[in-house]
């Protein structure tokens, strides 16, 4: 089996030695099958991209920004001629020889290009193909003076194999002797990194001289005459470049003589040149913002480029792509960029997991349809349930400056509809998709037939279980789809019947039983996992142990782990994971195995993790023996699953009924409970996917974007290792600044972690906030900016402040979607306002009435946290460590012995240490 690293290296390797002006992909494909011997056809992505880090590590884009005039190019392998210089061809007034990075390059050619003629300074490089002078250092190693680029690298890449010189671990390193580190002035490089290194010790032979005379080599002193073999190469270089020159003026005459016809090809041959101005899409005519709306390609490249630097977004080694479609031809751009869009895959194992992540993604469903204006067929039920109509009158839904992609993946049903769907893996018991099958909705279910010959002579007999039914909301959206004419716009929105839309809202007030009762979300068949064999049962599946086999059993977790790389695999640039999962019960264990299998196969992936539970798990039991299995595995759960993620977020309180006076929320609903988590979890989720919307945009709608490693270190990542977050949030957010009898947003957030010491003085707390859609106290929208002075001058003014805040806004709120349950007061507005002290006894609001709040939430490092983690580690070492631990007999049953629950009681131990250092955590199990 051929690894991608030797793949790599060869592709390098040949490159090197290649004439880029002629290589295709295809001849770099050819030539790897023949030389390893093996088909590499589902290996072609990965050569494609190994083939443009190489053309990018040869042709940078320059950083010269003072000209204007023209795009410079600089780099190895561009042949850049001056205004003086004519090429014996009188033609030809001057001439760059670029290499552009397209995604799929074909060809790599020479056109012409008429420069600026009041240029005094050009920028060469050596010539490709010709006798370059080498520096002294350089002559020392290859003893000779003079010798083409190609050669250079040949020899040295000779010596590099002699030597053996390239780190076993990595073929694209080479760690230099003693003769290379003379050399190169470093102890190590990359392939990538060979020819910048080599442009010092590399001189070009020729020069302009002034006026109009041809290219002269330089003064015979410095040049040693060419010989034998050498100068018959030469000259034969010389004859097929005459011969070229021959066969480009003959095409020149004939074209005078040729008809309109054959005239007009060539111009459409010449218009898809790499200078030919070309139109612009809409989409990049908004992007440059200049109103301009035909560029050459360079010119776009320069612009893009120019984008990126000024908005500091280099640093990933990432490429990005210039679709066709926006340049009005049939080639595609490719540009290495810096810190763009990452995708971020979520996993949702257990039952309250998936009651979050179905509210989660319902809120998603308002902006995607609105996304750079895309129109899906199948996501049309907005417009259908009056909702989008309102959202559309405020320009911060149109224009919310979220790249969608980051969550959503974009598809194709096998009848050729576009689909849209969630990166999301989904596991839960069988049986809990209610209406929904698991091949989710999006590709129509073939029924089972029976088989045309059966071997049993006997009597059968057939049990059928009744297929759940759609609910009122569900059966709404069913009908809808069917009668909606493909392709077009929902526009009636407004004249859907009242009174049944408050029957939907009714119904899904009494009738919610499953996650997907309230799920207007297109979900891949790939994304939902039921557990074969395993069914809804809380009472035999409340533990850590229930559920210490479920993921080894079989083939299930082959099956799980094959559903996430399906969605791993087709990421250019994965940014992180999201994981949510009910610890409630079993689904903690199945989880431990699920994340181990990440921390293995893809150890550089970042993993979010939340422990989520529904209030109901918190309910005291009279059964002692009952408490101790809570107990124990609340310890377990959590001492498991920690070590396999980069920040740990506890969310789960016993109550909501505190969380917020404008809420009325039914602790044993979890459709009402998980749509406050999942609102909080939306906020957290903003700042990994901003996005800004082209040079001539201001930021105006977001601001402090974040990705998955950027929050990770800075909550865990300071002078204290503590990987355990607390979740705040306020929902609704209040004023901005307040009225003077409330409290600002800061003053408001609640904890959504149990068991967290309030009011607690932490020196070296750190936190990240998100505010999106805050309102004045006037009512309209704060701006970016006065987010940023109002909070600024709140924590000024704060009595416990942060050793340090990161702060992202986004000026659009939260929508509500229809599906959302009937919690507020009403005195919260149609936009979010809050409209005065909420009576307990009022009538509560919902979807209909609310269509947007603002909102905020914040992840802090904290001692704050410490009693959450004290008391399971209290619990752990009383139940389960100390001899004669009345919980011994129930770890043992659950799979762990003596050692490994002492580990257990380290792990806790650690993380209690990271926040109180003199804390006493030493075991007494002795």
């Amino acid at each position: 089996m051929v690894t991608e690293a030797e793949l790599a290296l060869k592709v390098h390797e040949f490159l090197q030695s290649s004439d880029l002006k002629k290589t295709t992909n295809n001849i770099v494909f050819k030539k790897l099958e023949a030389d390893f011997g093996v088909n590499l056809s589902d290996k072609k992505p990965f050569l494609r991209h190994q083939v443009d880090r190489f053309l990018q590590s040869q042709y940078p884009v320059s950083d010269d920004d003072d000209d204007d005039d023209k795009l410079v190019l600089e780099g190895h392998g561009y042949d850049v001629v001056s205004d003086d210089a004519d090429d014996d061809d009188d033609d030809d007034v001057g001439y760059y020889d670029a290499v552009p990075l397209f995604n799929k390059l074909k060809s790599v050619g020479k056109l012409d290009r008429h420069v600026p003629q009041n240029k005094e300074k050009t920028k060469r490089v050596c010539l490709s193909g010709k006798y370059c002078t080498l520096s002294p250092e350089l002559q020392k190693f290859l003893g000779v003076p003079h010798m083409t680029r190609t050669e250079v690298v040949k020899q040295l890449w000779t010596y590099v194999k002699d030597k053996s010189l390239q780190d076993p671990d990595d073929g694209t390193t080479i760690i230099c002797d003693e003769t290379l580190r003379d050399l190169l002035g470093v102890d190590s490089i990359t392939i990538l990194q060979i020819n910048k290194a080599l442009t010092k010790h590399i001189i070009p032979r020729v020069k302009p001289l002034k006026g109009d005379k041809l290219w002269k080599e330089e003064k015979e002193e410095d040049v040693k005459p060419l010989k034998g073999d050498k100068l018959k190469k030469q000259r034969k270089e010389d004859e097929v470049k005459s011969l070229s020159k021959d066969k480009q003026r003959k095409q020149g005459r004939e074209a005078d003589m040729c008809g309109d016809e054959t005239q007009e090809k060539r111009q459409r041959k010449v218009l898809s040149g790499f200078l030919a101005p070309l139109p612009l899409s809409d989409t990049l005519i908004r992007f440059l913002g200049t109103g301009e709306t035909a560029l050459t390609r360079p010119e776009v490249i320069k612009r893009v480029w120019k984008y990126i630097k000024n908005n500091r977004l280099q640093g990933l080694s990432r490429l990005i792509t210039i679709p066709s479609k926006h340049l009005g031809t049939n080639r595609t751009i490719a540009i290495w960029e810096g810190s763009v869009m990452r995708e971020v895959i979520t996993i949702q194992v257990g039952g309250f997991a998936n009651f979050i992540g179905s509210h989660f993604w319902n809120f998603q469903f308002l902006y995607r349809v609105r996304w750079m204006g895309i129109r899906l067929d199948l996501y049309n039920n907005d417009e259908l349930l009056g909702l989008v109509g309102e959202h559309d009158t405020d320009p911060v839904f149109k224009n919310h400056g979220l790249n969608m992609d980051v969550l959503y993946r974009s598809g194709e049903t096998q009848e050729g509809a576009l689909t849209y769907t969630p990166r999301l893996v989904s596991v839960n018991y069988q049986g809990t998709l209610g209406s929904m099958s698991s091949g989710g909705t999006l590709y129509n279910q073939i029924p089972d037939l029976p088989p045309s010959v059966s071997t049993w002579r006997g009597s059968l007999s057939v049990q059928h279980s009744q297929r759940q039914r759609r609910n009122l909301f569900l059966q709404r959206l069913y009908d809808e789809e069917k009668i909606q004419p493909s392709g077009v716009e929902n526009g009636h929105a407004g004249s859907q019947d009242d009174n049944q839309d408050k029957n939907i809202v009714q119904s899904l007030e009494n009738d919610v039983h499953f996650w997907t009762d309230f799920s207007k979300v297109h979900y891949h068949p790939q994304s939902i996992y039921e557990v074969n064999g395993l069914w809804m049962d809380g009472q035999e599946f409340n533990n850590y142990g229930a559920g210490k086999d479920v993921f080894s059993e079989g083939f299930r977790g082959e099956e799980m782990n094959e559903r996430l790389r399906f969605f791993l695999e087709e990421c250019d640039h994965i940014q992180g994971i999201q994981f949510l999962v009910d610890d409630s019960g079993g689904f903690s264990s199945v989880a431990e195995n699920f994340l181990q299998n990440i921390a293995d196969e893809y150890a550089n992936t970042p993993v979010m993790l939340y422990t989520v539970r529904d209030p109901r798990s918190h309910m005291c039991s009279t059964s002692r023996k009952r408490n101790i299995s809570r107990d124990l595995h609340d310890a377990v759960s959590f001492a498991k699953l920690s070590p396999l993620c980069k920040l740990i977020v506890p969310v789960g309180l016993p109550s909501l009924g505190t969380i917020s006076s404008y809420l009325r929320v039914n602790d044993a609903k979890p459709y009402h409970c998980s749509a406050v988590y999942a609102a909080a979890l939306h906020s957290l989720s903003l700042p990994f996917r901003m996005d800004l919307s082209g040079p001539a945009s201001t930021s105006s709608s977001t601001y402090g974007a974040l990705d998955f490693n950027e929050i990770v270190q800075t909550l865990s990542g300071q002078n204290r290792q503590n990987m355990v977050a607390i979740l705040d949030t306020t929902i609704p957010a209040p004023y901005l600044t307040g009225k003077p009898s409330e409290e600002p947003i800061l003053g408001n957030l609640q904890s959504l972690t149990p068991e967290v010491s309030e009011g607690a003085e932490d020196v070296h707390s750190v936190e990240t906030l998100v505010i999106n859609g805050a309102l004045q106290s006037e009512g309209h929208r704060a701006s970016v900016s006065e987010v940023q002075q109002a909070i600024s001058a709140a924590y000024g003014q704060a009595v416990l402040r942060p050793r340090f805040c990161h702060l992202s806004v986004a000026t659009c709120p939260l929508p509500i979607p229809l599906p959302f349950p009937t919690i507020f007061s009403d005195t919260v507005s149609q936009s979010g306002q809050l409209l005065g002290t909420p009576n307990p006894d009022c009538v509560l609001k919902g979807s209909l009435d609310v269509h947007s709040i603002p909102m905020a939430a914040r992840l802090r490092s904290s001692s704050a946290v410490l009693p959450f983690l004290s008391n399971r580690l209290e619990n752990l070492r009383k139940l389960g460590i100390q001899r004669g631990a009345l919980g011994g007999e129930l770890l043992k049953t659950w799979g762990f012995g003596r050692e490994e629950v002492e580990d257990m009681g380290e792990t806790l131990a650690k993380m209690v240490r990271a926040l109180d250092p003199a804390s006493d955590t030493s075991s007494d199990s002795d």
